[in-house]
């Protein structure tokens, strides 16, 4: 599990996360990337879960 680890990284640093990440994943592993930007999730992942409040959807809209 990867736990909000990309707030404070540069760019430099979170090209290397994101080649270790993808690494992993050719590896028939699952990786559970936990993060406040959806853009990371989507560029790493094939599936996203959005959480807010409690409740859980596969898009963002049905949060709203």
């Amino acid at each position: 599990m990867i736990d909000n680890i990309f707030d404070r990284l540069n760019e430099a640093t979170m090209e290397v996360v994101f080649q270790m990440i993808k690494k992993l994943k050719t590896k028939k592993t699952t990786v559970i990337i936990a993060t406040t930007k959806p853009n990371i999730a989507q560029k790493l992942c094939k599936k996203t879960y959005y959480f807010k409040n409690g409740s859980v959807a596969d898009n963002l809209a049905a949060l709203d």
